[in-house]
């Protein structure tokens, strides 16, 4: 929608919107994501298994040199 205040606050009503010759404005967002099918999730997590890594921590990232998630601090946001 169309303002003239600087917080956008209040709606330019739609015939001074007409009188200014302003376009119509439309605004689209679009999200996607991606899954794997639960089987691939499974087969991870038990050759992290056979390697004798516990899936649910870093262990695995530590051992490849990863850079670490600090998961206090997702935890805290």
């Amino acid at each position: 929608y169309w303002s003239f205040d600087r917080d956008g606050s209040e709606k330019l009503p739609p015939d001074s919107i007409e009188e200014l010759g302003l376009p119509h404005v439309t605004f689209q967002a679009y999200a996607y994501g991606r899954r794997w099918d639960r089987k691939v999730y499974d087969t991870i997590t038990n050759f992290h298994r056979a390697k004798k890594f516990d899936p649910y921590s870093q262990d695995v990232a530590i051992e490849l040199g990863y850079p670490l998630l600090d998961i206090d601090a997702v935890k805290k946001a």
